[in-house]
């Protein structure tokens, strides 16, 4: 019997330690809902390497869209509502926004990571990460290689894309290309950044290969006969590196 009445006490005990500590989160979450925001911490994830966008653009979407949330109730602040008025501003690939319990709205933003320029007669945008147009913003130029020419879009992002993507990623071609030109047919001639001649690469069929082919004639070929005395260095063809002279 003793026993017994031990362990409905014990139970009993547990029931109103839990239910105490329901009302206790229940209690200080009104509170904390009650409570008025008087700071907003904007944090620009990737600014050390793109400034498309800054604290005081944030502020100006906050003030424009009037969803700042300094002065309002925690509680009655729309999070979400925030998030999206962010993110339709062309550069910002998406925001996340979350209350802290010192009474301030924190705001994170990631931009949109551009991974070449199209710069061709009116075409003139970024091509992100996710393959997507990205416009030119007049305050900031992304460091990345330059597509000129015939520009065919389904060509630009798909196929080039790929290319352009191996090459940002290779360190000894992410180093010598500055320019690449599309000549009818989608096929690719290369202006490096040092030297005065162009790489004709032709289509992008076997590009590893050819331009396997290429770095081991930078090691044997040019490094010997001078950086510029071809005008033409022709990767068309296969097994082979035809050379025009000035």
């Amino acid at each position: 019997m003793k026993k017994i009445i031990r362990n409905i006490l014990i139970v009993l005990c547990i029931i109103t330690m839990f239910g105490y500590f329901i009302f206790t989160l229940c209690y200080f979450h009104r509170i904390d809902d009650d409570n008025i925001c008087n700071d907003v911490k904007i944090c620009i994830k990737d600014s050390s390497v793109l400034k498309f966008i800054n604290e005081q653009n944030i502020n100006n979407i906050l003030k424009k869209e009037k969803l700042s949330p300094i002065g309002s109730q925690m509680g009655k602040i729309d999070l979400t509502k925030i998030e999206t008025a962010i993110e339709r501003h062309p550069v910002v690939k998406n925001a996340e926004c979350y209350r802290t319990a010192n009474k301030c709205v924190c705001i994170d933003v990631y931009q949109r990571n551009p991974i070449f320029r199209v710069l061709s007669g009116k075409n003139n945008f970024y091509i992100d990460n996710d393959h997507e147009e990205m416009p030119i913003p007049q305050n900031f130029a992304a460091d990345v290689p330059i597509v000129t020419g015939y520009i065919n879009k389904t060509f630009v992002k798909n196929e080039l894309y790929d290319f352009i993507t191996y090459i940002n990623d290779d360190d000894f071609w992410d180093a010598q290309i500055e320019q690449i030109n599309i000549v009818p047919n989608n096929e690719i001639e290369l202006v490096p950044r040092v030297g005065n001649y162009t790489i004709k690469l032709g289509s992008l069929d076997k590009f590893e290969e050819k331009l396997e082919n290429m770095e081991l004639f930078y090691e044997k070929g040019l490094n010997k006969v001078g950086w510029n005395k071809y005008k033409i260095i022709n990767l068309k063809y296969k097994n082979q590196i035809v050379c025009t002279k000035y």
